[in-house]
């Protein structure tokens, strides 16, 4: 395949039967692919042959399966395209090779949407517009206790065009659960969103029918909402739609965009729109928040071949894998062998170079640095000899060369990064095109070229305060100093990397305040606090901790740092006047069954918590997927909770019996971790 051919396999222009692709849904020897037309939604059922390369079909000798084999031309080790009928007799044969081959000798793709998309044309959303995509946005209000929250409970449903409805427990949980059933069955969406959709809304939803045995038939072929428990996770299916979690499209718009945890729907809205008088509350927030976010997904959808739901919950590299799949079967080339054995690398937490406060601050954007160095220095896979992964890397940054302007969207500004990043976290994913020595080889140009950039900034007035994969936050020794150095820094990456990066683009704070690196809190020039990393977003913290950590680092960045003893003061006292359970109650999920903890425990592979043996105590009630919210018994810090733990619905006000100086201790225990950032105490001499 020449450039030019291989180009057009690419090229989304040309109109094909597979236009306006919404879903894709196994079924059996076929995968059934939903499409939408501005006359509703067809389906077409299409062969499907799953497939593994391997070296030679030795391998799979002695398996009776009906395989059938294609050989492919090239040198390279994976020469062998071997077929079978079914995905059940994939799963034989995948676990044939797993037992008797080593990991250099085959490779696959292990699911079966993406194996589909990897043998056909075929694109999400092609043709379509993002308007044109159905969408209902879900957002559950409990109007309850905490301890007893379904006794009020509602669901807010928008589609962002008009239509809103309210589903209410008036009439008692079973008839909310068939109103809301019946609007997804009349509406008939191709994608159901909401914020925290399957982190509460879904699990919520889902528990209430299965404990009044009502029937949530949300698939476009009357299925079930589809619920399957892992140790690490629970997920939800609905057929034919896409399930978009919301949180998910905020966190990766904090990770390549712009830190903005802690912020509420409204204010995260209002961030994003620059308009935050104007912004509607919930649901709409949270419509208005999927309009603005997910057009990136939606684009990287119709660029990549993944579905809609991989695209926002598997890393972009993943579909870019298939895409050169694709490239390589639609030429039948062979392809390099995986390599036998892979590390992942590290996960990035950031460095700490000024820690405490520190501002006003500059956050410049190098969130496309590592992609410009691999094409600068046209580092690429060495089995990659056609080049097909700089042809497309250098096609792509041509393209934002030619779009870039200072007004781009969030959403454009999203998917640029989400689709750049690919390219060099390709070469350190496990696949044919793995290549651990160019990845490094980036890493340590993107050290060399950042200590470059630091030299820099001294130069001319400037210290770089902290850095991440994503960006540069530097303070100035002058506030005059800023359009200096960001003309300087703009310069020296022209330099470096020519006609790729533009340091230009850039965020401004108040302030910055560093715990840790890779965990810190910026003060917005709007007033606004927004936080990145552990510090306060660990779920399962305690409503009184999380409120006087918010209120200490709000004091810290307004150089307040001198009333957090006062305050530490007033938290104790609160405490201790027993004003709520709800204030020391902690929520946490179950996320493996109690059988398989019990066991666990048995064996010494984990601890006890508080949170399973609670639920042993009524082990018909609970199921993986469900928080169970508890508090803390006793009158001594030094007891353990999962034995003085009890439910927050058998909390008595009259009788309160929560451990004041335990949770005093874990109140004192933050407050020492902050000392270091106060003023010293004033003493008599």
């Amino acid at each position: 395949m020449d450039k030019a051919d291989f180009q057009n396999t690419f090229s989304h222009n040309s109109r094909t039967d597979l236009d306006g692709l919404v879903a894709l849904e196994p079924a059996g020897p076929f995968m059934r692919l939903f499409l939408r037309s501005e006359t509703g939604i067809t389906f077409q059922d299409h062969p499907f042959r799953p497939f593994v390369l391997i070296t030679t079909p030795a391998l799979l000798e002695g398996l009776a399966l009906p395989i059938e084999y294609r050989q492919l031309t090239g040198d390279d080790p994976l020469c062998w395209l071997a077929h079978v009928e079914t995905w059940q007799q994939w799963c034989r044969l995948r676990d044939h090779l797993r037992s008797h081959a080593t990991a250099s000798d085959w490779y696959a793709l292990h699911d079966s949407r993406q194996q589909f998309l990897a043998m056909n044309p075929a694109w999400f959303f092609k043709g379509l517009a993002f308007q044109s995509v159905k969408v209902l946005c879900l957002t559950v209000v409990t109007g309850g206790s905490a301890a007893k929250p379904l006794e009020q409970l509602t669901v807010a449903v928008a589609d962002g065009q008009g239509f809103e409805a309210i589903c209410s427990s008036c009439n008692g949980l079973p008839d909310l659960l068939q109103q809301l059933t019946g609007i997804i069955q009349d509406q008939d969406p191709d994608v159901l969103t909401g914020y925290n959709l399957t982190r509460s809304t879904l699990p919520l939803l889902a528990r209430c029918a299965a404990q009044y045995q009502t029937r949530l038939s949300w698939g476009r072929n009357g299925s079930l909402l589809h619920v399957s428990g892992q140790r690490s996770n629970t997920t939800f299916e609905v057929y034919g739609r896409s399930l978009i979690e919301l949180h998910t499209l905020v966190r990766h718009h904090q990770r390549l965009i712009e830190p903005l945890g802690g912020l509420s729907l409204r204010q995260l809205a209002g961030r994003l729109a620059k308009t935050a008088g104007n912004v509607p509350d919930t649901p709409d927030s949270a419509m208005r928040l999927y309009q603005m976010l997910a057009p990136a997904w939606h684009q990287l959808a119709q660029q990549l071949p993944c579905t809609f739901e991989a695209a926002v919950n598997r890393p972009a590299a993943a579909a870019l894998k298939t895409l050169l799949l694709r490239s390589y079967l639609a030429d039948n080339r062979s392809l390099p062998a995986p390599p036998a054995a892979f590390d992942s690398a590290p996960p990035e937490v950031g460095q700490l170079l000024i820690p405490g406060r520190t501002g006003p601050i500059i956050r410049y954007d190098l969130s496309l640095l590592k992609p410009a160095i691999m094409q600068a220095y046209q580092i690429s896979p060495a089995a990659d000899t056609s080049q097909y992964l700089l042809t497309l890397l250098r096609t792509h940054l041509a393209r934002l060369s030619e779009t870039a302007t200072a007004t781009s969207s969030v959403a454009q500004l999203l998917f640029q990064r989400l689709l750049l990043q690919a390219f060099p976290e390709l070469l350190a994913r496990h696949s044919p095109l793995s290549a651990p020595a160019a990845a490094a080889e980036i890493e340590r140009l993107a050290g060399v070229i950042i200590r470059d950039l630091c030299a820099c900034l001294a130069e001319h007035g400037a210290d770089p305060a902290a850095l991440d994969s994503q960006g540069l936050y530097v303070t100035f020794r002058s506030p005059n100093t800023a359009e200096t150095v960001t003309t300087a820094l703009h310069k020296r990456l022209a330099e470096l990397l020519p006609g790729v990066l533009d340091c230009r683009r850039h965020q401004s704070y108040q302030a910055m305040f560093t715990y840790k690196p890779g965990c810190y809190a910026l003060l917005h020039d709007d007033g606004n606090i927004s936080h990145q990393g552990s510090m306060t977003a660990a779920r399962s913290m305690e409503p009184y901790l999380k409120d006087f950590l918010n209120e200490a680092v709000a004091l810290l960045l307004t150089d307040q740092a001198g009333k957090i003893r006062s305050l530490y003061e007033q938290h104790l006292l609160r405490l201790r006047q027993r004003d709520s359970v709800y204030q020391v109650m902690r929520t946490e999920k179950l996320v493996e069954p109690l059988e398989q903890y019990v066991r666990a425990v048995q064996n010494g592979r984990r601890n006890r918590a508080a949170v399973y043996e609670l639920a042993l105590q009524q082990p018909d009630r609970w199921q993986p997927g469900d928080s169970i919210g508890y508090y803390v018994t006793g009158s001594s810090k030094l007891v353990a909770a999962h034995e003085q733990c009890r439910l927050v619905e058998d909390f008595d006000p009259l009788h309160p019996d929560m451990n004041v100086p335990w949770y005093a201790e874990r109140l004192h225990l933050l407050f020492k971790r902050l000392e270091p950032f106060l003023p010293a105490e004033p003493t008599l001499f």
